[in-house]
């Protein structure tokens, strides 16, 4: 138990001339009851009972002040919680949602999935590993646009992640504007470190900012571009024989993510690009700060409940037979 006001415990020092007081007016003599009657009583009763009958008024308005003192103390009882405040990370994660993304050569629980499956499953699983961080979604083709603006809301940001459809935004790939609009998103917004994950499987083709500008106009804001660069499944017959599916088209791709400092991640199976967003996850860690926030709960009601009872008992005690003559 805690008090909130413990120094007005010294008012109980009050007690001491009170009693001194009660002691010295007792030696003085003179009737303790208002009829001999009753001192014929007082003397047969046990040495407990008289001495309860001869202090009972003082015992009563003692314990009463007492309680009265609990009371003003303020009893709490402590309640403690613990809240985490995150230093914070914002995060804007651009995906591809091109007709590309529409191919079924990755594979998911041993069955071939598109690759948008593989996206809607592997970066929800990533939102779900940063919930201290603000984290927002921009969708691309022909054009991009904001699915979700910064938010600690990761359910409902699962929800849209989840609900990303192939062709949304049409069927080209226009990098340099999802840079440039996840950038807009996130330049205003106070934090330690801002950063922006691009997905995509194909090369730049219908951007009105180039994404080497784009990347350039990142660097300035100090935003750091991590690109991923989806490559044809590794499960598809053709890229096994063939080189000319891996890497031409993700060299853009690569210098995006050089310009602002980041990395870039080359995949062709689920796990692969599973690994690059744990890789992504450690490499870009937010720091917690913890603070602990104490709650105390009221708890004077007992102590005024019981002086009331004192309060009552004292009244009673002197209409009693027990009380004393003036």
């Amino acid at each position: 138990m805690h008090f909130a006001h413990p120094y007005l415990f010294l008012l109980l020092l009050l007690l001491i001339p009170l009693w001194v007081y009660y002691f010295s007016y007792r030696k003085k003599g003179g009737f303790s009851f208002s009829s001999l009657a009753l001192s014929q009583i007082r003397k047969q009763e046990r040495w407990k009972v008289r001495s309860f009958v001869s202090y009972g008024d003082l015992i009563f308005k003692s314990l009463f002040f007492l309680m009265l003192v609990f009371v003003m103390a303020r009893p709490q009882l402590k309640r403690s919680e613990t809240k985490r405040k995150s230093s914070g990370l914002d995060i804007v994660l651009a995906v591809d949602a091109s007709e590309s993304m529409r191919q079924r050569d990755y594979v998911i629980d041993r069955q071939y999935a598109t690759r948008m499956d593989v996206v809607r499953k592997v970066v929800g699983e990533f939102v779900k590993h940063r919930p201290n961080d603000r984290i927002g979604l921009v969708v691309f083709g022909d054009f991009a646009f904001t699915r979700s603006p910064l938010t600690l809301d990761h359910d409902v940001l699962h929800e849209y992640i989840q609900g990303v459809e192939i062709g949304v935004a049409g069927g080209k790939t226009a990098i340099g504007d999802a840079i440039a609009v996840a950038v807009k998103r996130i330049k205003d917004i106070p934090s330690k470190s801002k950063i922006v994950i691009l997905l995509s499987d194909g090369e730049d083709n219908s951007s009105d900012i180039s994404p080497t500008e784009a990347a350039r106009l990142a660097k300035t804001l100090k935003t750091k571009v991590y690109t991923v660069g989806m490559e044809r499944g590794s499960q598809n017959m053709l890229s096994r024989f063939s080189g000319r599916f891996r890497g031409d088209h993700l060299t853009a791709l690569k210098e995006i993510a050089e310009i602002t400092d980041a990395k870039f991640f080359r995949v062709n199976t689920t796990e692969n690009l599973r690994d690059v967003y744990k890789e992504i996850d450690r490499l870009e860690k937010t720091e917690i700060e913890t603070k602990e926030f104490i709650e105390f709960d009221e708890a004077y009601f007992p102590f005024a409940v019981a002086g009331l009872v004192f309060f009552i008992f004292d009244i009673l005690f002197g209409l009693s037979r027990f009380r004393r003559i003036p």
